[in-house]
């Protein structure tokens, strides 16, 4: 079988000419690429969101593509490089069905990619209304989705972390799933979910036989917090440009799991995440903040309670951060005291004691 030449992939593709979205392709006669480099240059194109148009000899985009084909123009692996392997439409109604629905619910799908499960997510609420969160790395991607209505939290997921009282209803994901991110990811994904909140995720099969303590541990919370681990059809991604093998991971978080509270994150990313650095002291106060009302225990705290609850958020618990944060709690704190205060009734006056007898005056009939 003859194979793909990628330089004359490249070459064909610098004659092609661009129209607003559309991507005209040349004519036969201007450039006659051989049947197996068409192949290959259609799932390319296919695969980054153009749509061939029939009798026009064009792709079609949703968006202006012109930056995005010269990065393919130069050789980039786009696919690999992101690993953009969207959720096919049929594969996105699978994952939901193991997902409630529900008024003004909160739902996060922190790999947006062209919103194939944004879209399948906005579907399945019908006309309840809701909130679609997503993150995604790629601006020509983060583009299509705002262009939809969804609301683009970030690029790096990663470095996304959700306050106590922000946690979501619901989280979707179809992670990046090379070198062990998923991991990673899934982690991360999960602790974005409030207590009593549902997740469906995609995962690939390896974890069900790890390999490696991270496969291991990552395999244990999995099959303790999920009520359904179920196979994907072979072959369910083959349209999206990759054959690996793949299971629907789905589940809810605890009602009673409010560990978020004063644990680290369960996973690495931290470290990716400059959101969570000991240099944002507006940032630590607000969120030893909302700990200590999330907790109910609003007091005036400590030294070493501050200092603890920093450390649990994810900040360094210097001595002298914790005091900064506690001189920046004490205003709030004494207008909260002043406040309950405040509202205290007065207290009950004593009952006037019953007279004595010798004091009732006579009366005369």
């Amino acid at each position: 079988m003859k194979r793909s030449n990628p330089s004359v992939i490249l070459d064909f593709m610098a004659a092609c000419q661009l129209d607003g979205n559309d991507l005209i392709l040349p004519s036969r006669d201007d450039f006659d690429l051989p049947a197996p480099d068409y192949s290959k240059f259609k799932r390319l194109i296919e695969g980054v969101g153009g749509a061939y148009s029939n009798g026009k000899n064009l792709f079609s985009f949703p968006f202006p593509p012109a930056a995005l084909i010269e990065r393919l123009g130069s050789g980039e692996q786009y696919q690999q490089a992101l690993q953009f392997f969207p959720t096919p439409a049929v594969l996105a109604r699978q994952l939901l069905a193991n997902m409630p629905i529900g008024r003004d619910y909160r739902w996060l799908e922190p790999h947006g990619g062209r919103a194939a499960l944004a879209e399948a997510i906005r579907e399945l609420q019908g006309n309840l209304p809701c909130e679609i969160h997503t993150c995604e790395l790629d601006p020509f991607n983060q583009e299509v989705l705002r262009s939809k209505g969804f609301k683009v939290l970030g690029g790096d997921f990663l470095a996304f972390h959700t306050l106590p009282s922000e946690k979501y209803d619901c989280v979707v994901a179809n992670p990046p799933f090379s070198n062990g991110q998923y991991i990673t990811h899934l982690n991360h994904a999960y602790d974005q979910l409030k207590p009593g909140g549902s997740f469906a995720f995609i995962a690939p099969t390896t974890w069900r036989q790890p390999r490696n303590g991270r496969e291991e541990e990552f395999r244990d919370f999995f099959e303790a917090h999920s009520h359904t681990i179920e196979k994907v059809p072979a072959g369910a991604f083959r349209e999206s440009g990759t054959a690996i093998d793949t299971v629907i991971i789905a589940g809810h978080r605890p009602a009673y799991d409010y560990s978020y509270l004063y644990q680290r994150p369960r996973d690495d990313h931290q470290q990716a995440a400059p959101r969570w650095a000991a240099t944002a002291l507006e940032e630590a106060i607000v969120e030893v903040r909302e700990f200590f009302q999330y907790i109910d225990l609003y007091h005036n705290p400590s030294l070493q309670e501050v200092r603890f609850a920093a450390a649990n958020l994810g900040f360094q618990p210097t001595q002298e951060f914790g005091m900064a944060i506690m001189e920046a709690l004490k205003p709030s704190v004494e207008r909260q005291f002043e406040v309950s205060a405040a509202r205290e009734p007065e207290p009950t006056p004593a009952p006037a004691p019953a007279p004595m007898l010798s004091e009732i005056p006579d009366f005369e009939f």
